[in-house]
């Protein structure tokens, strides 16, 4: 949906939007942002980058949306994106299992307590952490309080039940 609207929004720039505001400012030279049929980009899903380009955009989010002097993405932006979802504030919604379940924000995952009773999806990681989660557990994962960024690329379609075993490590 964002997308979409950022479409209408650029019109004919559209096609550029994504590498002269955000990949060619932070020198990403692998980003690759994908297109669906309809010519709009994916947005969340579809996007490839190195583990170096990957761990500039931790970097960028670590810094308040900023690279070096320049705005990449507004503070507005970066508070909503680590603010929890109000779906999982909302007294109907039942966590079964948070570690399963984990916490979303807007786009990006939080290791937050929302739940009495609940606790943090990585009980031995630091709360302020947030990571973007990809395809098969590509990750990026974020820990402001350590000034840390971690990038991880592979395959493995068990990885949320590691991340906590290895960002506490």
């Amino acid at each position: 949906i964002t997308m979409g609207v950022l479409k209408n929004v650029y019109g004919k720039d559209y096609d550029r939007m994504p590498w002269k505001n955000f990949a060619e400012p932070m020198g990403l030279t692998s980003f690759v942002f994908e297109k669906d049929a309809t010519g709009t980009f994916n947005g969340g899903a579809s996007t490839y980058a190195t583990p170096r380009d990957m761990a500039k955009i931790g970097y960028m989010y670590l810094n308040n949306g900023k690279w070096g002097e320049k705005t990449i993405l507004t503070d507005d932006w970066i508070k909503k994106t680590l603010s929890v979802s109000p779906g999982y504030l909302s007294s109907g919604t039942v966590i079964t299992n948070i570690h399963e379940q984990r916490v979303y924000g807007g786009s990006i995952w939080l290791n937050r307590i929302v739940k009495d009773g609940q606790g943090k999806p990585y009980p031995f990681s630091p709360e302020d952490m947030f990571l973007a989660i990809g395809h098969n557990g590509q990750l990026i994962i974020m820990l402001p309080t350590q000034k840390m960024v971690i990038a991880r690329t592979g395959t493995d379609g068990e990885y949320n039940s590691k991340i906590d075993e290895f960002v506490s490590r």
